[in-house]
């Protein structure tokens, strides 16, 4: 197995808590999954991409992946922006979503919709926010907490299917 060095070792810890919690949450256990759906992010989101940005994984189309029955995140806003001396480029793919998934939990733009209470997935929906330094946002995005877990989890085997093993 890999270390906990390694994006890859980071990514089979990751999940390994996240399933843990749920099952924790359904014995009723004072457990809070929504939160570690989004502490989870570092595992799965901001460690691979920044360990391995160029990685041809990250090339997948989002209509791909929906052909393979992941969640949709459903984008509200993709837009170059403000910003001066940035590209942009449309989220059309999984590394593109990544991206801005990374920048939202790097800078804590997120917020819980619908019931900020609840601890169960279903009532969730999570809304995330990516924008250029001190600009406005313009890239917004949302998914429910059911779909966030299922996501997480497809994200991991996704990346430990695609991911060399450190030699």
């Amino acid at each position: 197995m890999e270390t906990r060095n390694s994006a890859l070792g980071f990514v089979y810890r990751t999940r390994k808590n996240l399933e843990f919690l749920r099952k924790a949450r359904t014995m009723d256990e004072d457990v809070h999954l929504v939160a570690h759906l989004i502490n989870s992010l570092l595992g799965l989101v901001v460690l691979p991409m920044e360990r391995h940005p160029k990685d041809p994984m990250w090339t997948v189309s989002l209509e791909e992946l929906q052909e393979w029955n992941w969640p949709n995140w459903i984008i509200i806003q993709d837009e170059k922006g403000e910003a001066s001396n940035t590209t942009w480029t449309p989220t059309k793919s999984l590394g593109r979503l990544i991206t801005h998934l990374r920048n939202a939990a790097a800078h804590g733009k997120f917020v819980f919709a619908d019931n900020p209470e609840s601890r169960n997935l279903s009532d969730i929906r999570v809304i995330v926010e990516d924008a250029p330094f001190n600009k406005p946002t313009n890239w917004r995005a949302e998914i429910g907490g059911e779909e966030l877990y299922q996501f997480c989890l497809l994200l991991t085997d996704y990346i430990q299917h695609h991911l060399k093993p450190n030699p």
